[in-house]
């Protein structure tokens, strides 16, 4: 009897999305090397010990001893909870990686050279929120068939808008046509 195995690719893709990897730090036995510059748990540094005294002290404690770097002469070792300290870690990750999100985010906006204003007022009050978040801003106007002849209507649209979010923001460059886009940045003050 042949038995067929049936599994679910969304399950699977999702087991991978939210995979989280674990940061490892050499501990105990797998540290390599003959000297290393000792800091205990409360930061102080011991000094330049052997590796048998750095791990002796560590198990004096009932604690971990974690290679915190490795590229240091001699590599320093500290005297930890290894949990504690690989959570610490991944905290400090996660934070860097909300920075990055945050600061270098670009929202773009798209909309007609004939948009009515109530229309434009909602687009400007999305795009201030946006920029009190710390959001940059790209602006796109395209112009198809007739309307290419009046170029000015997207001009003016892009100043209603400038004017509507006040001094939340300012150009990071400045309207400009390029092909049949007119495009604006901006940036928060």
């Amino acid at each position: 009897m042949v038995k067929i195995e049936l599994f679910c690719y969304n399950t699977l893709r999702n087991v991978r999305r939210y995979k989280q990897t674990r940061i490892s730090f050499p501990k105990n036995e797998k540290i390599f090397g003959s000297e290393f510059r000792v800091i205990d748990q409360q930061g102080e540094n011991l000094g330049v010990l052997s590796r048998e005294e750095a791990q002796k002290r560590a198990n004096d404690l009932e604690l971990d001893l974690v290679l915190v770097a490795p590229k240091a002469n001699p590599p320093v070792v500290r005297i930890i909870e290894y949990d504690k300290y690989v959570y610490e870690q991944q905290k400090v990750q996660s934070q860097l990686k909300k920075k990055q999100r945050q600061g270098g985010e670009m929202k773009q906006f798209r909309f007609k050279p004939n948009i009515d204003d109530n229309d434009l007022m909602v687009r400007a009050k999305r795009i201030k929120g946006f920029l009190d978040k710390g959001s940059n801003i790209k602006i796109i106007i395209p112009f198809y068939g007739r309307i290419i002849t009046h170029k000015q209507l997207g001009y003016d649209k892009i100043d209603a808008v400038m004017t509507e979010i006040g001094d939340s923001g300012e150009f990071e460059r400045e309207p400009k046509m390029e092909g049949k886009l007119l495009i604006a940045y901006i940036k928060p003050k």
